[in-house]
């Protein structure tokens, strides 16, 4: 069987995953009014007939591609240039009539390297746009070189919330979601469909998870729901999440709300499922916790975890359908929300130039 064709059979099973409760249908991530600069991308667009290169009415359009493309991020950076990459060959490997050119930078997710990075590919390759970013901190970090200078930044990533609010810059466009958004969505869901009392939220202890915490407090609450613990696990250090899953277990709550991701992700759902919980206490989650990235390396102990997000391979719209299919053609593996982020920064791309003919001197 081909490459392709045994890949297919493993989307069924994820498909059939799905199913069994290890992403339910996606809650819609409805942000509040002050993250409308942090608009999340939704459903990805329909991919284009394939087209017939425009004729090309200027210099060639440089991308810069600012993201970790090394060290434990670089999947995720793979597949955020995988969407980028896949939206531009659509249009012929055009903009706006004209020839892209994608230059790639690796911030190795370190804020002081994003910014010399990005400095790289203002001031020595003239690059037209920028955009990527997987980590918060190197959003952050790079904000002011875009903010003063004269470049637009468009994150496909990145999901701190003071992006949206007090760090926020006209500037700086994001086509994923902040973390407010995400811990905003599922508040009211969560009173109405789950739990009004004795719920226990639990994240690591950095920026997201705290910016995730408080929003999905702040819904919560507000719907007449109330917290019975918050617990946030070292983040990056810890490993064995049994003192924590013990203490909650303790507290005899009526479900959890929790955010990890990652490597992080992976072991906490599957010593969630090793100490017993997922069968007595509920466990709903952001969507990184059994994305399909670390899915695979969770297996059968994933069913019953509840998860949301902006975007999942399985929803069921005929434009999904065949962005995933298109997708799983190119790459041999199915799009993330990482993969429709950067699809959708292409398409952002795409329209701004179209309004100006293709003229990027008036940033």
């Amino acid at each position: 069987m081909s490459q392709s064709g045994e890949f297919l059979d493993r989307r069924r099973f994820l498909r059939l995953a799905v199913a069994a409760g290890v992403a339910p249908a996606v809650l819609a991530a409805c942000g509040n009014q002050d993250d409308t600069a942090a608009t999340p991308s939704g459903p990805a667009p329909a991919p284009s007939p394939a087209p017939t290169p425009a004729p090309t009415v200027g210099p060639p359009l440089k991308i810069g591609f600012l993201a970790a493309t090394s060290g434990v991020f670089a999947t995720v950076g793979k597949q955020m240039l995988d969407g980028l990459q896949m939206y531009i060959d659509q249009q012929g490997g055009s903009l706006a009539g004209r020839p892209v050119e994608i230059i790639v930078e690796d911030t190795e997710a370190n804020p002081e390297v994003g910014v010399r990075r990005a400095q790289k590919l203002v001031d020595q390759d003239g690059v037209h746009f920028v955009t990527g970013v997987v980590s918060s901190a190197v959003a952050v970090g790079v904000r002011d070189f875009f903010h003063e200078g004269n470049v637009p930044l468009i994150i496909s990533n990145g999901n701190v919330t003071a992006l949206s609010r007090g760090l926020r810059s006209p500037k700086i466009y994001r086509t994923s979601s902040s973390f407010a958004q995400y811990g905003s969505a599922p508040g009211q869901w969560f009173y109405d469909n789950v739990a009004q009392d004795g719920v226990i939220v639990m994240t690591s202890d950095f920026v997201g998870g705290r910016d995730y915490a408080a929003a999905f407090k702040a819904t919560f609450e507000a719907a007449g729901g109330q917290i019975l613990d918050e617990v946030f696990t070292p983040f990056q250090t810890t490993s064995d999440y049994q003192p924590f899953l013990s203490n909650a277990r303790a507290k005899n709550p009526n479900a959890i709300m929790a955010f990890y991701g990652g490597g992080e992700g992976v072991s906490f759902a599957n010593q969630y499922s090793d100490f017993g919980l997922i069968d007595s206490v509920p466990l709903y989650a952001l969507g990184a916790l059994t994305d399909e990235t670390v899915l695979p390396a969770i297996g059968a102990k994933a069913l019953g975890v509840k998860t949301h997000a902006f975007y999942t391979f399985g929803l069921d719209t005929p434009g999904n359908a065949e962005f995933v299919s298109e997708y799983v053609d190119r790459y041999g593996e199915v799009p993330t929300y990482f993969s429709v982020g950067s699809y959708d920064a292409g398409h952002l791309m795409d329209v701004v130039l179209q309004k100006v003919d293709g003229d990027t001197d008036d940033t």
